[in-house]
């Protein structure tokens, strides 16, 4: 058996990512830490998605901005996902 070599950048596959770019948002009373304030993981969101276009070769991505409380509320199919291959979350307090 062999393995396939798949070339992304002839991928029909299209990439998702969820961030808020703000940060924890408001921090919780039961999460108060001195390290956790409301904006830290703050990002420029202008300055991510010009990484991600440079960076994606053409490959099909969406950014999808909010919180999870927010955007993981949502059917996947209302973002347009049928399928994943891979799921990854990264929650900073929880």
């Amino acid at each position: 058996m062999t393995a396939e070599v798949v070339d992304l950048k002839k991928s029909l596959k299209e990439f998702f990512g969820f961030d808020s770019f703000e940060g924890f948002g408001n921090v919780n009373q039961t999460d108060i830490h001195p390290r956790f304030q409301d904006n830290t993981f703050s990002v420029d969101e202008k300055k991510i998605l010009r990484n991600i276009k440079k960076c994606s070769k053409n490959q099909k991505y969406k950014i999808i901005k909010g919180f999870f409380n927010d955007t993981l509320k949502k059917n996947p199919e209302e973002y347009n996902i049928r399928k994943a291959r891979v799921i990854m979350v990264d929650c900073d307090l929880k």
